[in-house]
């Protein structure tokens, strides 16, 4: 399961699709080959099989080289593998390939994190809020981020900002510590 605050990237649509003009039977095929490798991904992925799911998109990419959503589903497997150098290396993979989804960043700063890059890790939280500022899992994830590098009026900003988007239980329990101050 992915980390809360970040939701499972749209099914893949193109690699499912019938071939568009000019596509050869040799390219079709290999396309859908790439698109089931991705599928049985997706199946070890929600099984925890992270090693497994692995192959399988090394698989999928060499089929179909390119392909953000693969780059985004192995980022994941190399996450929970403990690679993070890996996956971060992966999402900017699926970033170069045009995937701009709010969870490849806030999974970015996950990434950038673990690897002891904290103001890197706020940048990629600040995009993933902006890209999906309706997401109360994003703004607590970039709220624990800032209390450690001892922002604390920012942490505050955001917890409220979670709890206006109906996820209170992080700003309450920062009220009742003296963390943050009590609401007016």
């Amino acid at each position: 399961a992915a980390p809360p605050g970040d939701e499972a990237p749209p099914p893949p649509a193109a690699a499912e699709a019938p071939p568009g003009p000019g596509v050869t039977d040799a390219a079709a095929d290999a396309l859908r080959r790439a698109a089931r490798h991705h599928e049985a991904a997706k199946t070890h992925g929600r099984a925890k099989r992270y090693a497994k799911a692995e192959k399988e998109l090394d698989a999928a990419l060499a089929l179909a080289p390119g392909r953000a959503e693969y780059f985004v589903a192995r980022g994941h497997a190399r996450y929970f593998l403990g690679r993070p150098a890996e996956a971060l290396a992966d999402y900017d993979q699926a970033l170069a390939a045009g995937d701009a989804q709010a969870a490849v960043h806030s999974m970015r700063g996950l990434c950038l994190i673990a690897l002891g890059r904290p103001g890197e890790a706020l940048s990629a939280y600040d995009q993933a809020v902006a890209l999906d500022p309706g997401n109360p899992g994003l703004f607590i994830r970039r709220a624990k981020l800032l209390a450690s590098l001892g922002r604390p009026s920012d942490m505050c900003r955001d917890l409220e900002a979670a709890c206006r988007l109906g996820q209170c239980p992080p700003i309450e329990n920062a009220r009742k510590e003296g963390s943050c101050p009590a609401a007016p």
